[in-house]
């Protein structure tokens, strides 16, 4: 393996574990940074508004469809990898200083990132359940709701490390 390699999953490993770790040390992280503005954006695009429930999560009522964001959906654990893959990726490129320098840049540039996938998920599920609800049983409405979370938190990924590899690696790929 070659030192950018190595460098680069050190790095990499050690962003994962410290932002893993987060919600053990700050437990309100993931209601206040990753849940609120979920739920505000949501509510603004879908027209309903956003109500505080007193487990931390919010709840809105999206033309008959209720739609909860709560921690278990808050995206956090996206922000996680994302933040590491890109990490990961500025690490293999650059020098270790360098990427010290960086890495507050790149873990809010992830953390926007992260939120607008998430609402763009919260917006789209509501929209896919009102296209397709009616022609599953009540049941599968967490199958819709995960199903249409995997493809939008995948293609952000791909875009996200695409353009995140191509201007590190300074547009040799």
């Amino acid at each position: 393996m070659s030192g950018n390699t190595v460098r680069s999953i050190v790095i990499a490993i050690a962003v994962l574990i410290l932002l893993i770790s987060l919600p053990g040390v700050a437990p309100s992280i993931q209601g206040r940074l990753f849940c609120f503005p979920v739920a505000v954006a949501s509510s603004f695009f879908l027209g309903s508004p956003a109500e505080a429930m007193e487990d931390g999560s919010y709840l809105i009522d999206a033309g008959g469809v209720p739609v909860s964001v709560a921690g278990s959906c808050s995206a956090f654990n996206y922000f996680v990898l994302l933040s590491t893959l890109l990490t990961g990726t500025c690490a293999y490129y650059f020098t270790a200083a360098r990427v010290m320098r960086n890495v507050f840049p790149l873990l809010f540039l992830s953390y926007v990132i992260s939120v607008a996938a998430n609402t763009v998920r919260v917006i789209a599920s509501v929209y896919a359940y009102k296209a397709c609800g009616a022609l599953l049983p009540g049941n599968y409405g967490h199958a819709l709701h995960m199903s249409v979370g995997a493809v939008v938190f995948l293609t952000v990924t791909i875009m996200s490390f695409a353009v995140f590899e191509r201007r590190f690696s300074g547009g040799d790929r």
